[in-house]
């Protein structure tokens, strides 16, 4: 439940959205991807035995994975090479506040059940999906490119691909395989592989291990680490991005 439910189904959406996110209004998309994510969440309190549990976290890996391919593309469009590295931070030290409300979630499930905290957790989710469907602005692709040529390309390129041309557009597989021959993708998909697998480790066992080896309760542990994670996380993010910016602009 902890690990594959979750990252198979999230990894093997990912490509097809990735395709689809780069054809299509990607607010919509996230919008989906969203609610999706937040109704599986919530329906997730009303499992009565394993295989519904699993398949909450099936459809919760779909719904996250509609993110990395709408909101990092759309930001790179918002911001100038120039700002991307601050502007990607910022988004990314959000997710540890996301953690942080996360963590409250120990609270709610020792005051309560878990059951109530997969409910206050869904929730609010689906009501942000709407906002954020009718309140965002679906950017030009390429806008913020320096070039005024390189946004006039990419420019050609988004209405090419809306207006279905008479030039067939590359499959899928066409596309990934001319990625996979990028040598800075590939050390990119390296690196994010190392840090993830560590990542994710930490998420879902360090709790586990605190509780079942030292008999933390989820209360007091939620306290500790409501203090710890977000703020490091945020200042690691926002600082991360600063030093690419400063060093994309060398």
């Amino acid at each position: 439940l902890n690990g594959p439910s979750y990252t198979f189904s999230n990894v093997i959406a990912n490509i097809p959205l990735g395709w689809i996110s780069d054809r299509v209004v990607r607010v919509w998309v996230l919008f989906f991807g969203l609610s999706l994510w937040s109704i599986a969440t919530a329906l997730t309190g009303l499992s009565q035995n394993f295989w519904q549990l699993g398949l909450g976290r099936i459809i919760l890996g779909i719904g996250g994975a509609t993110v990395n391919p709408t909101i990092f593309t759309m930001l790179s469009d918002y911001f100038s090479p120039e700002k991307r590295g601050l502007a990607l931070s910022l988004f990314s030290g959000t997710i540890y506040i996301g953690e942080f409300l996360g963590l409250l979630s120990g609270l709610i499930s020792q005051q309560y059940n878990w059951r109530a905290a997969l409910y206050v957790l869904g929730g609010p989710g689906v009501l942000v999906a709407i906002i954020l469907g009718f309140t965002v602005t679906e950017p030009t692709r390429g806008m913020s490119e320096k070039s005024s040529q390189e946004k006039e390309n990419n420019l050609h390129t988004s209405s090419t691909l809306s207006s279905h041309r008479e030039e067939p557009a590359l499959s899928i597989w066409q596309q990934t395989k001319i990625i996979f021959t990028i040598p800075a993708f590939l050390l990119l998909a390296v690196a994010g592989t190392i840090r993830n697998f560590a990542g994710f480790s930490l998420g879902s066992w360090l709790q586990v291990f605190y509780v079942r080896v030292h008999c933390v309760s989820a209360e007091t542990l939620s306290h500790s680490l409501i203090a710890i994670i977000p703020t490091a996380g945020c200042v690691g993010a926002i600082l991360g991005g600063q030093i690419s910016d400063y060093f994309s602009s060398e």
